[in-house]
């Protein structure tokens, strides 16, 4: 009996270790999804930097790339009229319409999509099914990419001007930093601190929300940025030739991937929802209370 007892208690304790490994899991892991610019692709990576294709062709000059939080990517289409669509199974549609070279695109914690319509200098925002589409700013110099902190504040980096403007939930604009060469990629990171791609100017810097900046790497052009949820950060860099897509850290610039074209936008996909998470744990849970009793009921046979 106490032989059958012990192999219970490590059956228990492996169900234990398991439901830890799936909430960890569900905690941490993120794939990177890369715009082509030329070819209109969106590509998928894993750890490694090995590509798969997710979409073979959207329309093409895909630029920036954001998800919402049920795992829908949408694509900034440098030429067309509308935005596009991806749902989590691949499936293609447009989304908005009126847009005169959309470069930019960023979706806050509502679902609401934002796009930074390069051509008319202006940012529409658009309701979660893109049943509503208003102006939410104008008069910008050719504005290229965006982002959202954590607190709901969009940043805009103006391409035409070299500036970085912020964007309370309220609308008011202030001027967050200036004095880039052509910038287009933002990130931000839990502190604050902006990462700017500055094209023209070959190199990534990051901006302090005291305005000090530091530069992080010199590149070929990079364009699009991502933060992953340890800090890393990740450039694509279209290059005069190959593309490829870099990764720094706090060690350093190491090479990620170079099975590329030319890469464009770059986005972490959302991880599983809390709920999702607690799901998993209760079902841990509801497995180990059945073996407790099944090992109770042995022991008393």
């Amino acid at each position: 009996m106490k032989t059958t007892a012990f192999l219970h208690h490590q059956v228990i304790t492996g169900a234990l270790c398991a439901g830890a490994v799936l909430l960890a899991a569900g905690a941490s892991a993120q794939t990177l999804y890369e715009a082509d610019l030329y070819t209109g692709a969106i590509n998928v990576f894993n750890s490694s930097g090995a590509a798969t294709t997710f979409v073979p062709s959207t329309e093409s000059l895909g630029q920036e790339i954001a998800f919402n939080s049920s795992g829908y990517l949408f694509v900034a289409n440098n030429r067309g009229p509308s935005i596009t669509e991806i749902s989590p199974n691949g499936t293609v549609s447009s989304f908005g319409s009126g847009f005169s070279q959309p470069s930019g695109v960023a979706v806050n914690s509502a679902g609401d999509v934002f796009v930074a319509n390069e051509a008319t200098g202006q940012i529409f925002e658009l309701s979660p099914n893109g049943s509503t589409e208003t102006v939410f700013a104008s008069g910008l110099d050719d504005p290229a990419y965006l982002a959202f902190d954590s607190a709901g504040n969009l940043f805009e980096s103006d391409w035409g001007s070299g500036d970085i403007y912020e964007f309370a939930t309220d609308k008011t604009k202030t001027l967050f930093a200036s004095g880039f060469q052509k910038p287009v990629g933002l990130a931000i990171d839990g502190a604050g601190d902006v990462y700017v791609a500055n094209t023209v100017g070959g190199d990534v810097l990051e901006v302090t929300s005291t305005g000090i900046k530091t530069v992080l790497s010199g590149l070929d052009d990079p364009q699009g940025l991502a933060l992953n949820n340890a800090g890393d950060l990740f450039v694509a860099v279209p290059g005069p030739n190959n593309g490829y897509i870099e990764e720094v850290t706090s060690s350093g610039a190491t090479m990620f991937s170079t099975q590329v074209a030319t890469p464009y936008g770059l986005a972490f996909a959302p991880v599983p929802e809390p709920s999702t998470l607690a799901l998993l744990a209760m079902g841990a849970s509801a497995v180990i209370l059945r073996l407790r009793r099944n090992n109770k009921n042995v022991g008393q046979n």
